[in-house]
């Protein structure tokens, strides 16, 4: 019922739950099947952009952001190659000593490279400094076994040949002679 004098449209039926939806355009397409893009003023910042950030922050703080602490300065890795070279020819150099001229030159090369890899460790590039000193010291043990080693190899039969240090002439005995006692 309405009252006497009204003009307006009549209220809306009540929607059953079971009935479709309504049907709505649908969304433009442009050539090729491509959709339109969203419109950016829909997702436009309220109030004034914010701060453009140039670069990564700084350390300890950044002076724009109270308590904030950036990112720590980037860290080169370890450079390990030269004590770990130095004790793995230190080693090689003690235990190749029989080759003598194999076990100068390896003791050589620990020496060399546990120098420069101790250089290292004392300007903080690497951290095995302790390993780079165990190859300085097996190398100089290695080049000490092959110096002796050589020297042994070439002068031990010029030592057997002159007598073995006796004075006087050899005078081979057997046991069947008798000894005489003084």
């Amino acid at each position: 019922m309405r009252p006497p004098g009204f003009q307006g449209a009549p209220p809306p039926a009540a929607a059953s739950p079971y009935a479709p939806p309504p049907i709505s355009a649908p969304p433009s397409t442009p050539a090729y099947g491509y959709p339109v893009p969203p419109d950016p003023a829909a997702y436009a910042y309220p109030g004034p952009p914010p701060p453009v950030q140039q670069g990564y922050p700084g350390y300890p703080g950044y002076a724009g952001y109270p308590g904030y602490a950036g990112y720590p300065p980037y860290a080169r890795p370890a450079s390990n190659g030269f004590g770990v070279a130095a004790l793995v020819l230190g080693i090689l150099s003690v235990v190749g000593c029989v080759t003598m001229f194999g076990s100068i030159a390896f003791g050589i090369a620990a020496v060399v490279l546990g120098a420069l890899g101790r250089g290292k460790a004392s300007r903080g590039e690497s951290t095995n400094g302790g390993m780079a000193l165990a190859g300085i010291i097996l190398g100089g043990v290695g080049i000490v076994l092959g110096i002796g080693v050589t020297l042994l190899v070439f002068l031990g039969p010029t030592l057997e040949e002159s007598g073995g240090g006796q004075d006087g002439p050899s005078v081979s005995r057997t046991d069947d002679q008798p000894r005489e006692r003084v």
